[in-house]
């Protein structure tokens, strides 16, 4: 799995990356709106940590872009459900 943090705090942005590193993960890191877009115009990420408060380029339109791209991009509402999600027992009504 590669995973994009787009993150100005640099204090955040280390933690984060140490921390999925650790556990296995590809990870890229950023830390401006326009270097967002650029990694994500050139490369294929299955996550984004997105920052919306981004220097150079709001986070929002880094997304607004993004999604502009085309179907490529996953949408987190029609993917699949979380383990949990799916394991969890469904109540019945009486």
């Amino acid at each position: 799995m590669r995973i994009l943090i787009a993150e100005d705090d640099q204090v955040l942005a280390d933690g984060l990356l140490r921390s999925l590193r650790s556990a296995g993960y590809a990870v890229d890191q950023v830390s401006t709106g326009n270097e967002a877009d650029a990694a994500l115009a050139s490369h294929e990420f299955d996550l984004v940590i997105l920052d919306l408060g981004l220097p150079k380029v709001h986070g929002l339109e880094v997304l607004r872009k993004l999604r502009s791209r085309g179907p490529s991009v996953p949408d987190p509402h029609r993917g699949r459900q979380c383990r949990a999600a799916r394991q969890r027992p469904r109540l019945r009504r009486r």
